[in-house]
């Protein structure tokens, strides 16, 4: 099965929507070219699927506008662009709690970064912030990174 085309999410819902009925009329939403004959998009089925997307979509916006999923776009984008999955999210209480937990059993900013989904800086950045290191050790660690 090939893979199907990245949609763009950087302009949000309104875009998401417009890439989808592209690709409901079996047209890449960037060229704008039709797909092959061969191509998965053109499955009867997938089709379907694409048109019962599109009709939640268009049908019940205010459930797509929501914090959570403007978070699933913003972490799939980080994602598909290999990025730390929550790259430039506010950080969430669960998520301090855990850095909190995690870094006073040892573990090393590193892996709290892989464990959290976040950048090895960002770690230690809100590590000096919450007050867990000081400045000078927040300079040595960032010194060890390089």
């Amino acid at each position: 099965m090939m893979e199907p085309p990245k949609l763009d999410t950087h302009n949000g819902i309104e875009d998401l929507i417009m890439q989808l009925k592209d690709l409901i009329t079996g047209r890449h939403h960037v060229t704008k070219k039709p797909f092959s004959d061969g191509s998965d998009l053109k499955d009867p089925d997938v089709s379907h699927l694409l048109i019962l997307i599109y009709a939640e979509l268009v049908t019940r916006p205010e459930k797509w506008k929501t914090a959570d999923f403007q978070k699933m776009v913003s972490r799939r984008k980080n994602n598909q662009l290999g990025r730390p999955i929550n790259h430039n999210l506010a950080w969430e209480l669960a998520d301090l709690t855990e850095l909190d937990r995690l870094f006073k059993r040892g573990t090393d900013p590193v892996k709290l970064g892989d464990l959290l989904g976040r950048s090895t800086g960002s770690v230690i950045a809100r590590l000096g912030i919450l007050g867990l290191i000081t400045d000078d050790e927040q300079s040595v660690l960032r010194e060890q990174l390089t």
